[in-house]
């Protein structure tokens, strides 16, 4: 079940302007954040509800063979009956959230660079005239995956909120709930994205959301040590372990030489080690994608892993090229 969880901060900073333009502190803004938050995730709940009320009409057959209990009940795993399924649902735009979080915090509250209310402005005005505050943003921003204080705190925050508000819940089932951010071929990230308003880590109006847990656009600065630690650590609180993905865009001489790939293969060994779930890896060279834009006809059988799934790059849709051509490439 795709949702609306970037819609928490909208809803906060274009909904709740005055009485957050009012808060002192980031843990009074936060509370704010975390009421709308919660308003959103209830309503998430509700499609959700809606959406399987009508699924339930479908009878599986071919599952209710394999989930225990739905034979024994005589339900179909989509009407309740199987005894160990889960309600999954997709966190799409969870690093867009955190990182807007983290700017309030650090420029904000943190480091009084810029005021709520000028900030606001900013955004309302998709940042046109506030040129040099989202160049200031883009350079100095403290974005997840780079294992700083302020994001990590903020990732934190946000996944205690979702653990807190979804632990004692279940679906009208009485599955628990299992989160995840996996998005497959369809490309949520860019059609949620079309309709969410200017954020606080410098995304303009209409632009694409994130998707999965990592980062992209030259954002995580501190290479992949940083951003498996920053992942690591947001999957400490057990929540994001549905159908997540954390890709991973690699130099592929790392690939090709032993030493390097050696020490690769520690580096993951030890993210796995820290709480890590998930990563997908792509070493093709950037180049080589950007020729294969351009004459598509020489690179038939370039293949690259896309998000949870893999493809030839040529037959993907331009978006999609042009979102794994962003992500940032990693030495290790």
């Amino acid at each position: 079940m795709q949702n609306k969880y970037r819609k928490s901060i909208e809803r906060t900073l274009y909904n709740c302007e005055e009485e957050i333009c009012s808060c002192k502190s980031f843990d009074e803004f936060y509370s704010v954040f975390e009421r709308e938050l919660q308003e959103t995730i209830k309503k998430a709940i509700g499609y959700y509800e809606n959406f399987q009320s009508v699924r339930a009409r479908d009878v599986n057959l071919v599952s209710t063979m394999f989930f225990e209990g739905s034979i024994e009940r005589a339900k179909s795993i989509t009407q309740g009956g199987a005894k160990n399924a889960i309600a999954d649902f997709a966190f799409i735009g969870i690093v867009t959230v955190i990182d807007s979080l983290s700017i309030i915090k650090q420029f904000v509250f943190d480091e009084k660079r810029v005021s709520m209310r000028t900030l606001l402005d900013a955004l309302k005005a998709d940042w046109e005239g506030f040129d040099s505050l989202r160049s200031s943003v883009l350079k100095h921003g403290a974005f997840f995956g780079n294992n700083d204080e302020v994001s990590n705190d903020c990732a934190s925050r946000f996944a205690t909120s979702v653990r807190n508000y979804l632990a004692d819940k279940q679906s009208c089932f009485g599955y628990k709930f299992l989160l995840g951010n996996l998005i497959g071929y369809n490309q949520h990230h860019k059609f949620f994205g079309e309709f969410t308003k200017a954020t606080p880590d410098g995304r303009y109006d209409g632009d694409m959301i994130s998707y999965g847990i990592s980062q992209n656009d030259g954002k995580d600065k501190e290479g992949l040590p940083a951003l498996l630690s920053s992942v690591a650590k947001l999957n400490s609180h057990m929540i994001f372990c549905g159908q997540t993905v954390t890709n991973v865009l690699l130099d592929e001489q790392i690939v090709k030489n032993d030493d390097s790939f050696e020490r690769l293969v520690n580096l993951f060994e030890t993210y796995f080690k820290l709480g890590g779930l998930h990563y997908q890896l792509n070493y093709v060279s950037k180049e080589d994608m950007k020729k294969a834009q351009v004459t598509p006809e020489k690179y038939k059988s370039l293949r690259v892993r896309v998000s949870g799934f893999s493809d030839y790059f040529v037959f993907l849709n331009e978006d999609l090229q042009n979102e794994l051509i962003s992500r940032t490439e990693k030495p290790v």
